[in-house]
């Protein structure tokens, strides 16, 4: 270590997993036990150690996780030629050939191998606070300029890696996650009701909440720039309304997606480890990744080999898939291994279910972590999943209207064909698909509003007083993260479905948080940014057929997917599991925790409605849905759990 660069715990070799960092602008010394208690308070994510950088009133901690082979060659924090900037990230940089010949060219670029981080840096010397419209990737990093005395920040476009930040007069504190940053004693441990309420209800638009009053989530695609005045926000990235990409024929449009989305797999198949792992269920997205990441490790002798788990269900038969994922191995020679998913109900795992003080919020723990342990055992540094692929190609029903604004009469011609073979009413796709969409604006906006306000009555009778408030405001002042307007609606809700990735964010997050205690990092290759803009810059039709849903991906993935993948249009949903764990497996635990709910004597939750609630939909034998139950449930086990570290703001 050269000059205030210090390593209180551990050497490692990192590159990715976490971040950790304490700025006081007063100029206050940084506290090294302070910082190392914030940092260990996410030690799952350092698997491969946690070293440390602090000088007088500035401290950055790095927590590695070696999941790429560069990653052997780094070491964070890391430090500019010249000693005034100081890196920490949790970061794969995607275009790393293009960022070195330009960095090079530019003098900036020094190094003959240079790192993911090594680019990072670079790009700051080289751009400054516009570094990150440059980088292709996943990351999440901070740079201290000692010359400017600020701390800069960014968070990648899709936010698939977690960034979060408190100011506390004038300290400042940035971390990976929330529960390292409330360790510091001037950012208290205060539950934000409004976010509360809004996972009650399963509301997930506004990115920034945390359950911690005091902490906050960075938007993706956004920057921070904090100083002795205080934090600046601002969005770096955004789809370019203007852009287009035309082709003469459908084969093209196809041809250039699949080009983009070997490349989005390509890059995340750098890895340490013997195996590569994949959640593959037998839907056409995680087939995809698979197929497409099979085609690219067979084509390279000495890769990594390709390991996939799928869930099985022996009694739940509409959430069986294994006669895909089957078709998977034969066809490709995929290694598949199943899950009995039956095996493993949501709340059976008293391990699984002791929940992190990070967020309430879980999902299957018991079966995925069942998956992940098969993965560890197989050496998987690298996990791989289908996330992104229904906001990404899902496309608009907007289109045929857009095109008959066009001239397109075809398009009537179309539908009529489509109501034959599907044997569907004709008139009720004109209606859908011509009338809805003709309707003017203001029309639109009032049946939005009429909607907004049914959906406002429809909350859960067993919201506690202070949650129905928060959540009914919430529900009436919902908005997209988008900010771009385009003249086609088509491309206007296309946009808004990429840009409004909330609850595929809070998934993607789950699986970061729970991957890392295994000491893996998830990668989702439909969340690139090159894919995004690409599949925003063509004609809407090609993204949307009545009845053909994914129709780029499904022409994309000829002669790549076995045909009865690449040609499957039912959906499968996990619906039924869900339902049967919380009505018929699970009751007596449900019930013995929620006899005298924390929730309820905090105001979150009506105790006597819920107990009702609950009552009413076991005797309705599966004629409502139990869903609505699972957040005060998780809410209740994580309350039980880190109450006593917490009070209510």
């Amino acid at each position: 270590p050269v000059g205030p660069l210090r390593a209180l715990e551990g050497s490692g070799n990192p590159l990715v997993s976490g971040i950790c960092g304490i700025v006081n602008f007063d100029g206050k010394p940084v506290d090294p036990e302070l910082l190392r208690k914030m940092a260990e308070a996410a030690a799952h994510r350092g698997p491969d150690g946690i070293r440390y950088w602090i000088d007088g009133n500035v401290g950055l901690a790095h927590l590695a996780l070696c999941a790429t082979p560069e990653s052997t060659l780094e070491r964070q924090p890391l430090l500019s030629g010249n000693g005034d900037l100081i890196l920490t990230a949790d970061a794969r940089v995607d275009n790393q050939d293009d960022l070195i010949r330009t960095l090079t060219a530019k003098g900036y670029c020094r190094k003959e191998a240079p790192t993911d981080a090594d680019l990072i840096l670079a790009s700051y010397e080289c751009w400054g606070e516009r570094c990150s419209e440059f980088i292709v990737g996943d990351f999440a990093f901070v740079i201290w300029n000692r010359r400017k005395q600020t701390l800069f920040g960014a968070r990648d476009v899709f936010g698939t890696r977690p960034f979060h930040y408190a100011q506390h007069g004038s300290t400042l504190c940035v971390a990976s996650e929330a529960q390292q940053i409330v360790q510091h004693p001037e950012v208290p441990c205060l539950l934000n009701e409004t976010a509360i309420a809004h996972y009650l209800v399963n509301d997930c638009s506004d990115e920034t909440l945390t359950v911690y009053a005091q902490v906050l989530r960075l938007r993706p695609a956004h920057w921070l720039i904090a100083g002795s005045a205080g934090c600046q926000l601002g969005r770096y990235w955004d789809i370019d309304p203007a852009a287009q990409i035309s082709y003469k024929r459908d084969e093209d449009y196809a041809e250039h997606f699949r080009d983009t989305f070997t490349i989005a797999v390509k890059n995340r198949l750098r890895a340490q480890g013997k195996t590569i792992g994949v959640m593959m269920s037998g839907g056409l997205d995680s087939c995809s990744v698979a197929a497409v990441a099979q085609q690219i490790l067979d084509a390279d002798g000495c890769a990594p080999h390709l390991l996939a788990c799928s869930h099985a269900f022996d009694n739940l038969e509409r959430c069986d898939e294994r006669i895909y994922s089957a078709t998977m191995a034969d066809e490709l020679g995929i290694e598949v291994e199943y899950i009995n998913a039956e095996e493993h109900w949501l709340l059976d795992d008293p391990e699984a279910f002791i929940p992190a003080l990070e967020t309430p919020f879980m999902g299957w723990e018991s079966a995925v972590r069942n998956a992940l342990t098969r993965f560890r055992l197989r050496g998987t540094r690298v996990l791989m999943t289908g996330h992104g692929g229904d906001n990404l190609l899902q496309g608009s029903g907007y289109t045929y209207w857009d095109r008959l604004l066009r001239g397109h009469l075809e398009v009537l011609a179309e539908l009529a064909r489509h109501a034959r073979y599907r044997n569907v009413s004709y008139a009720r796709l004109v209606l859908d698909y011509i009338v809805r969409p003709s309707l003017p604006q203001l029309a639109v906006k009032v049946l939005h509003q009429l909607a907004g306000r049914a959906a406002a009555s429809r909350l859960p009778t067993w919201l506690g007083c202070r949650s129905a408030n928060t959540a009914g405001l919430s529900r009436h002042s919902r908005r997209t993260t988008g900010n771009r307007r385009f003249r086609s609606l088509a491309r206007q809700q296309a946009y808004e479905r990429i840009a409004s990735l909330h609850s595929v964010g809070r998934a993607v997050y789950w699986y970061d948080r729970t991957a890392a205690h295994f000491g893996m990092e998830a990668r989702h290759p439909f969340l690139d940014r090159r894919l995004a803009e690409f599949v925003m810059a063509i004609p809407p039709e090609q993204l949307f057929h009545a009845g053909r849903s994914k129709w780029l991906l499904r022409r994309a993935m000829r002669s790549v997917l076995p045909e009865t993948i690449r040609q499957r249009e039912l959906k499968t949903g996990f619906g039924d599991y869900l339902d049967l764990g919380l009505r018929e497996k699970e009751v007596q635990q449900i019930n013995t925790l929620l006899e005298t709910p924390i929730s309820g004597k905090l105001g979150f939750v009506n105790v006597e409605r819920l107990h009702q609630a609950y009552k009413e939909c076991l005797e309705s034998k599966g004629a409502s849905s139990t869903a609505e139950f699972w957040y005060p449930i998780t809410l209740e086990l994580w309350l039980k759990e880190h109450h006593s570290a917490t009070q209510v703001y």
